[in-house]
Order: structure tokens, then C-alpha cells, then sequence
């Protein structure tokens, strides 16, 4: 499941990522459409039968999204590892100092 989550964080970070960066050349076609099916995030093949909801908005809105999306994941799978097992904590184990030698 952690894998699942992380591989979903992850993909989404790098799809508005994606996004962010073809706004400029695509401005009609990328943005957050509102439509009949609901809201979509990218690029759409008819933009025309849906409403664009940021508009100028997109880029700056979009950016914090996917600078939000990585953290967002590793704040989640933090959570359901520390779930998974709470007694399991890893303690580094002893040394021995490199001053006078030990019997």
C-alpha cells in the first residue's frame, strides 16, 4: 500500500509539473476544467464544452500544488509506516570510542 501512495505522490508532483511547464505554449488546451463528467486537470482534446476555472491563476496555483504533492506524500507515508508498526523504532547500536583500548 506505502508503494501505491508513494508512486501516486510522485506521479502526481511530475503531471503538474508537466503541466506547469506546457501552459505557456498550450494556453488554450492545459488548465482545471470544470465540464458535465467534472473537474480535469491537464490537457483536454475539446476544451470548448468546458469552463476553465484559473485562468491567469494556473500557473501560480498549479506550481504550489506540485511543490505541495511531495511533501503531502512523505508527511502520508511517515504516517502509515509509524501505523504499521509503532514499537519499531531503530536504535543505532553502541561503538566503541577510538580512545584507550576496552577489555
Amino acid at each position: 500500500m506505502t508503494f501505491f501512495v508513494a508512486l501516486f505522490g510522485g506521479v502526481t508532483a511530475l503531471a503538474l509539473t508537466f503541466a506547469v511547464f506546457l501552459r505557456p505554449f498550450l494556453p488554450s488546451t492545459i488548465g482545471l476544467w470544470l465540464g458535465s463528467e467534472g473537474f480535469d486537470v491537464g490537457v483536454l482534446s475539446h476544451p470548448e464544452t468546458q469552463h476553465e476555472l484559473l485562468g491567469q491563476w494556473f500557473v501560480p496555483v498549479i506550481s504550489l500544488a506540485a511543490f505541495l504533492a511531495p511533501i503531502g506524500t512523505t508527511q502520508a507515508l511517515r504516517w502509515m509506516i509509524r501505523r504499521r508498526s509503532p514499537s519499531a523504532t531503530y536504535h543505532l547500536p553502541r561503538t566503541v570510542g577510538s580512545g584507550a583500548a576496552q577489555n
